[in-house]
Parts: C-alpha cells; sequence; structure tokens
C-alpha cells in the first residue's frame, strides 16, 4: 500500500482524525481530493481486507459513498480511481452503470451526485459505512448534507467504530464556513456537541476543521508551478485558492475590489436619512438583499 498512496503529513492527519465530522480544506493544490478518495481505503477498507483473508467475514458489509454536486465533476476522480484501486486488488471490479466498485472482499466505493436538493432522497434507505464530500461547499443547502449523512449506519461491530463523515472543499462563504470555519479560524480545534438520548445518556458528537494550503503538498515542482499559475490571479483569487482564505470568495465579481476602506463601523442612522432596499436575484448562487441609507449630502 505504500508504494500505491503515501499520505503527506497534512493528508495523514485527515485520516487518523476520529471526530465524527471532518472538512480538509482551504487553498488549492494541498492534495484534498486525493485524501478524501483515498480515505475510505486508508480507514475502512484495508482493515475490511484483512478480516476476509482471515475467514472472520465471508463478505464486507463496507459501502464508501463519495458525492459532488453534478456527476460530470467526478471524471477525474473516477480515472484516478481506475489507476489506484486495481493496483491495491486486482480483483476489484468496476460497475459503471452504478458507478461502483467491488473489491474482493466486498467493500464497495460508489460515486455520486446531488445536482438538485431533491436528489437526496435518491439515497433514501440505503446504509453507508463511509460518505465523503468532495467540494462541499458547492452543496449550498447544509438540509442535503444533514440528510445524507443520516445514512450513515451498519450491522457490522468492527465498522460501527469506523464510521466516518469526511468533507474536503476550497473557501466559500456559505454554511461551510459558518459550520466549520467560523467557530475556529485557524482550524485543528475540536467543537464538541452534546447529544441527550431518549434513555437519558448522553453521547459528545464532535467535529473538526483542518486547514491545508499548497505548502502542504510534498512535490517540490509541483507546489513551485501551481504558485506561479497562483501568483499571477487577482489577489481575491490568490487569498482563497493560495493562502486558504475562507473570508474572501474568489468567485465574486467585486472581491478584489472590497477593502477595508470601502467599510465603516456601525453607527446611530439619524432620522432624516432616505432608507430603502435593493434586491439582484443571482445568477448562479443565492440571491441578496441590501439595505440602504443615504445622508442628506
Amino acid at each position: 500500500m505504500a508504494d500505491l498512496y503515501t499520505p503527506a503529513p497534512v493528508q495523514q492527519e485527515f485520516h487518523i482524525c476520529t471526530a465524527n465530522e471532518i472538512l480538509l480544506g482551504g487553498a488549492a493544490g494541498p492534495g484534498k481530493s486525493l485524501a478524501l478518495l483515498m480515505d475510505p481505503i486508508q480507514t475502512q477498507l484495508i482493515g475490511e481486507h484483512q478480516r476476509w483473508q482471515r475467514g472472520e467475514i465471508v463478505e464486507s458489509a463496507g459501502w464508501a459513498l463519495h458525492l459532488r454536486r453534478e456527476f460530470p465533476r467526478l471524471e477525474q476522480t473516477i480515472e484516478r480511481a481506475h489507476r489506484l484501486f486495481r493496483q491495491f486488488d486486482s480483483g476489484a471490479r468496476w460497475e459503471a452503470a452504478n458507478h461502483r466498485y467491488t473489491f474482493s472482499c466486498g467493500y464497495k466505493v460508489q460515486f455520486g451526485h446531488v445536482k438538485d436538493d431533491s436528489d437526496r432522497f435518491n439515497y433514501l434507505s440505503n446504509e453507508y459505512t463511509h460518505i465523503g464530500w468532495d467540494e462541499l461547499g458547492e452543496f449550498q443547502n447544509k438540509e442535503v448534507y444533514d440528510f445524507i449523512n443520516t445514512r450513515l449506519r451498519t450491522s457490522d461491530h468492527v465498522l460501527q467504530q469506523r464510521l466516518r463523515i469526511v468533507a474536503a472543499s476550497n473557501p466559500t462563504g456559505n454554511w461551510v464556513r459558518d459550520y466549520f470555519v467560523d467557530p475556529a479560524p485557524t482550524g485543528r480545534t475540536l467543537l464538541s456537541k452534546t447529544i441527550l438520548l431518549d434513555d437519558g445518556s448522553e453521547e459528545q458528537r464532535t467535529r473538526i476543521f483542518i486547514p491545508a494550503t499548497l505548502k502542504d503538498n510534498p512535490d517540490p515542482l509541483f507546489r513551485r508551478r501551481y504558485e506561479i499559475e497562483l501568483q499571477d490571479k487577482p489577489p481575491h483569487i490568490r487569498r482563497a485558492l493560495l493562502y486558504g482564505d475562507w473570508y474572501v470568495l474568489p468567485g465574486a465579481f467585486f472581491a478584489d475590489e472590497f477593502e477595508e476602506c470601502h467599510r465603516c463601523k456601525p453607527f446611530p442612522l439619524p432620522s432624516g436619512w432616505k432608507r430603502f432596499r435593493s434586491m439582484d436575484w443571482g445568477y448562479k448562487s443565492p440571491c441578496v438583499i441590501l439595505w440602504w441609507a443615504m445622508d442628506t449630502d
């Protein structure tokens, strides 16, 4: 396995993390997508393959789901899976109709998408032991994330200890930042929530943001060539994709123009100022409604 995939330090940190929900996020280029693709192999399949070889199980109940917002965006991920998965297990079978790999021990890795919010119901009643969200920020509605995560379950007692919800994402300004980043912007802080069960007992539910930048990529030539590309971009794109700044949006039209000089501290508005609102429906993203006040000058 070491010859097939040797995780870089930030990728290994991602694989060994035991939080209930894990976001590997930030800049472009540190190997987030590869880590996400290989996470079910590292954290579940290797162990299931060993159980199968020892005769402890006839067929693994492990089933990983790898999601993107739109299926065409999975093309390169699936091509990478073709190269890597069959090297790990020559008996791995690709089922094109189901977009699914089945390994010799029975463990499955399925590729899926949720283009529209209603697509989440395509996964109703299914059981997964590993759910991976690629470019989580593309999923605009947290309800989709929460709903599909309810499918994380298994009756296998060993896999019950290895259930995983993991995600990777470039910076976004939506619920992903609110949920994972805002509580601890520098990352690597375990966030905990107390869950009260019907029997009166309590359990802790945890999540964590693991930041990653181009510097985490172990390939010096790749780092240099890609940094040249990103350094040549407008400031807001550099801040987001090179430095992993979650508080600037690479797709915002005026992001490189909006600076501190355009802001002021809150103050009480004089009663004589005209106040009004404006709205933009938005082209591909949610709308915006702005409140304005105009002074007498």
